[in-house]
């Protein structure tokens, strides 16, 4: 059995090779799964293994493994031979297991400074410097995750709905989701004011003019000032 894996939305049907292979071979359309089919999955899955895991681990759970199946189902089973005697996965097993990726790091440090919690940003930012993460990096990912919250909050004033601010943005719906549950926590202004604070520092340390490493703790700490007002 041979088997080809084409990884396009579309085949383009005018090729002569497409016309063959439709010809002579069975094709399958995997589509990725939405957040409700990923979900059902994994409750399947727990269900049928006879293993609990409370409504925050398994939010944390999709968010770590990016609604990615394949991901998911590896992560799944490192969890799920942890917890065969207490059949139980919990928050803190889900933290400590699943690996995080920069993004996911940054999201948290999303949180962190947008509720002025200084001290866990500026540890989280150390730890990812240590790790070898550029502050360039860093802080580009971190005006994205900005950036990405006051274009959902604009559009949600206009009227906008999940699926149509996925679909306008090119984002993924659950990272959409993610983002409308946040934004309702935070003033407008507040996010604006931090995301001109962070395209200046942008600036800045590409053009030589500051320390990267200072300049990041100091837009830190005035971030927090800024909250605490």
């Amino acid at each position: 059995m041979l088997v080809f894996f084409a990884p396009y939305e579309k085949l383009d049907e005018r090729k002569k090779v497409t016309k063959q292979l439709k010809k002579t071979a069975i094709t399958i359309d995997v589509k990725q799964l939405n957040e409700k089919e990923v979900r059902q999955y994994l409750m399947n899955t727990l269900n049928n293994s006879e293993i609990e895991m409370d409504r925050y681990a398994i939010d944390l759970f999709l968010r770590l493994t990016d609604l990615d199946l394949s991901k998911l189902m590896r992560e799944l089973q490192k969890l799920m031979l942890f917890a065969k005697d207490q059949k139980k996965i919990t928050t803190k097993e889900v933290e400590q297991l699943v690996p995080k990726t920069l993004e996911h790091n940054l999201f948290d440090m999303t949180q962190y400074v947008l509720t002025g919690n200084t001290e866990q940003a500026l540890r989280l930012y150390e730890d990812l410097v240590l790790q070898g993460e550029e502050t360039i990096k860093i802080n580009a990912i971190l005006l994205a995750q900005l950036r990405l919250l006051l274009q959902t909050k604009f559009l949600i004033k206009i009227g906008y709905q999940q699926a149509n601010i996925a679909e306008t943005l090119k984002v993924h719906p659950y990272r959409v989701k993610l983002a409308m549950q946040e934004v309702r926590r935070f003033d407008e202004g507040l996010l604006i004011r931090l995301f001109d604070r962070l395209v200046e520092l942008d600036y800045q340390i590409k053009t030589g003019q500051i320390d990267k490493e200072l300049s990041f703790q100091l837009f830190v700490l005035q971030a927090g000032q800024l909250v605490r007002k």
